[in-house]
């Protein structure tokens, strides 16, 4: 789950755009404040949440444990997949007092539903691959790529990337096995593409590559194949840029690389990221309505790849990002958190429910 795209906290920034809620959509209720929430199972049996002191704290069958000391400065991320064998968390120590997005973190593996971590380095944008037992991470400072196998403890291969001039690059990862990975890079030019990296070989060829420098690259795999969205960057820059999806049919060991299936193709300038692993007909990303409405608006939609047909899942048109969280698709809109795809299981000590949202006139 990758999005898990991805983390699995929704740090948005709050908007003063004033948009009528969309009728029936849920509004996800904790018993915990929503804020503090940094990862909960679908059934409500397992919660990781921070406490004002700057620990995280385990929630399970009625008891609540430490899993990592940390002070009132320390904020923390986790990222997890569908396998719920290993979460990773990544602690930030001076959060409050010096906010970077391009400062390395701590990273920790935690094996799911424990308390039981260890550190396996620091870096960016970590990530867990392939049946929970790899991760990977970025350090922006050496342009180096590790991963880091969780099953031995060890970093097992790092990849280097062409030197660049952009500083907040993140690459986007996909593990196919434990052999073949892909990878986004940018070049000097500022145009990104995405390369295959053979662990046997340690040899990397270009995959997919950019034609401008004003379309940014976003991966997302699930067990039917890989996904590659192209976004504009930057609407300003270049108005007449299109978003598009490809989709590249895998089996156990392969790609096809032969025959890339446009599944989508729009004028708009739709937002980054994408999940495809809530659902393994369906992708989710935030689409650009502002051609239908004829003022900017952006909201989430699912996309089913085989039908090409797509559902409008909220009508905020301010959504700037969403999460997977176990298999639920959640926005966050004006304080309060909403539930846009899957179904929460009322069987936990953590999870109160959800409440109809109710539409004012």
């Amino acid at each position: 789950m990758d999005s898990i795209n991805k983390l699995i906290i929704l740090m948005l920034f709050c908007t003063c755009n004033y948009a009528q809620e969309m009728k029936g959509l849920p509004i996800l209720a904790t018993k915990q404040s929503p804020f503090k929430l940094r990862y909960f199972s679908h059934d409500g049996k397992v919660t990781y949440y921070q406490n004002r002191f700057g620990n995280l704290l385990l929630s399970t069958n009625y008891k609540v444990e430490t899993v990592i000391q940390g002070d009132s400065q320390t904020n923390y991320l986790i990222t997890a997949s569908e396998f719920k064998k290993k979460i990773l968390v990544s602690e930030r120590s001076s959060f409050h007092s010096f906010l970077s997005v391009s400062s390395p973190y701590k990273i920790y593996s935690v094996d799911h539903g424990t308390t039981k971590y260890r550190q396996i380095g620091q870096g960016l944008a970590p990530k867990i691959h392939h049946m929970d037992k790899w991760a990977s991470y970025y350090d922006n400072n050496e342009n180096l790529i590790s991963f880091y196998n969780l099953e031995s403890d060890i970093v097992e291969m790092k990849v280097k990337l062409p030197d660049n001039f952009d500083k907040y690059f993140v690459p986007e990862v996909a593990m196919l096995n434990a052999d073949n990975i892909f990878y986004s890079a940018i070049n000097k030019k500022g145009i990104q593409a995405v390369f295959k990296y053979n662990r046997t070989t340690k040899n990397s060829t270009v995959f997919y590559q950019e034609k401008t420098a004003f379309k940014k690259i976003y991966l997302c795999q699930n067990k039917t194949g890989l996904f590659l969205a192209s976004f504009p960057s930057s609407e300003s820059l270049k108005p007449e840029t299109s978003s598009e999806i490809y989709f590249y049919k895998r089996d156990e060991n392969h790609v096809d690389t032969t025959l890339p299936n446009l599944i989508y193709n729009s004028k708009g300038h739709d937002l980054g990221k994408i999940d495809c692993t809530a659902s393994s007909s369906k992708i989710f990303f935030i689409k650009d309505f502002t051609p239908q409405s004829q003022k900017k608006s952006y909201d989430l939609v699912e996309y089913d790849h085989k039908s090409k047909k797509s559902i409008r899942l909220s009508n905020f048109n301010f959504v700037t990002s969403f999460v997977n969280m176990d298999g639920q698709i959640i926005l966050y809109y004006r304080g309060k958190y909403y539930l846009a795809f899957g179904k929460v299981e009322l069987k936990g000590d953590n999870i109160e429910g959800i409440q109809d949202n109710v539409k004012f006139n």
